[in-house]
């Protein structure tokens, strides 16, 4: 009944490399834009992009230290920001 030497599916071999190098390259895309190759890890920094409100109160933060805007400017700017 199975007297040729393919094994249980002749293709098996194209499609397991494939696969299998399909899936190197994306651990290698994964890794390069998110620096895990997961996707889960995130890059120093990139966090704080997530979140538009984090970034517009550190903003706000470098705005009060360097005297562009008073505390209570300050507290009214960051009230709205984290509506």
């Amino acid at each position: 009944m199975w007297h040729h030497d393919h094994g249980f599916f002749p293709g098996f071999p194209i499609v397991f490399f494939t696969l299998l190098i399909g899936f190197l390259i994306f651990r290698i895309v994964m890794f390069r834009r998110y620096g895990s190759a997961w996707g889960y890890g995130y890059r120093v920094g990139a966090w704080k992009h997530a979140e538009g409100s984090l970034d517009a109160a550190v903003i706000l933060k470098k705005r009060l230290a360097s005297g562009e805007i008073d505390e209570a400017e300050y507290r009214r700017l960051l009230d709205i920001i984290k509506e």
